[in-house]
């Protein structure tokens, strides 16, 4: 609940009238609650995709270093498509 109150004074000063309102206010305490427990279950699922992310990046590098480490070690210059792996090409262009 939510109490407001105001006075009316007369030219000497004297309180005269008062006015007050009350106010339910608990559809908006509900309506914050759920909005920070939305937030807080956005925190969590930001974060396991991050580290979802991360992974997903590691083990899509990893072969691909191992690969270029390899043909280094051959002395033999890799493909392009190997050379260049780590970065990335615009849409719709071709590897060479």
């Amino acid at each position: 609940m939510s109490i407001s109150a105001r006075g009316v004074f007369d030219d000497d000063g004297k309180l005269v009238q008062m006015h007050g309102f009350l106010e339910d206010v608990s559809g908006r305490k509900r309506a914050e609650e759920n909005r920070e427990s939305m937030i807080e279950e956005l925190e969590v699922k930001n974060a396991e995709l991050e580290r979802f992310t991360y992974t997903v990046s590691h083990d899509l590098k990893s072969p691909l270093i191992t690969i270029r480490d390899s043909w280094a070690s051959s002395k033999r210059p890799p493909p392009r498509a190997i050379s260049d792996a780590s970065t990335r090409t615009p849409r719709g262009s071709r590897l060479r």
